[in-house]
């Protein structure tokens, strides 16, 4: 089953599995599953649909969060432009709960080595598994930073 990403405007493209033609699939209502059939030669597609406003990319990069005066080793395991998915060392899991305002440091491993210094809020923390998701606060879409980590980003 393919993943597709619902844009904005209700809609995904539909790539046929079979012969490659694309169509825009309009959503009429919020479904996680669907069969496409192709405009072209009749074959169906199932596809997953994705609601994300952003790209989501696997990662596995060092990093350090920091809240008031504590800094946390942290193993960041999915970015997009906008959020993160964080992961503590088992004895490392900071007190921290949802809505604190914290500073996440890493560097992108781009070919800049790009510094990356956010400010983040926590949305969501499970203290019992060590994972914390995070959402930048203060994002300028038009910075150096943002740029570097828009294009290390893309898939």
């Amino acid at each position: 089953m393919k993943k597709q990403f619902v844009n904005n405007q209700d809609s995904f493209t539909a790539i046929c599995g079979y012969c490659g033609t694309s169509k825009r699939v309009p959503i009429t209502e919020r479904v996680l599953c669907m069969d496409v059939c192709c405009i072209t030669c009749g074959q169906i597609t199932p596809v997953q649909l994705c609601y994300r406003k952003h790209f989501r990319k696997q990662t596995d990069i060092e990093g350090v969060l920091i809240y008031n005066t504590h800094h946390w080793p942290i193993k960041i395991t999915n970015m997009s432009i906008r959020g993160y998915q964080l992961v503590f060392p088992k004895p490392h899991m900071p007190n921290i709960g949802n809505g604190d305002i914290c500073v996440l440091k890493y560097q992108l491993p781009n070919k800049n080595k790009t510094q990356i210094s956010e400010e983040v809020e926590i949305k969501t923390c499970d203290h019992k598994n060590g994972l914390c998701g995070v959402l930048v606060i203060d994002l300028q879409p038009y910075s150096k930073i943002q740029k570097a980590k828009g294009f290390w980003l893309m898939p």
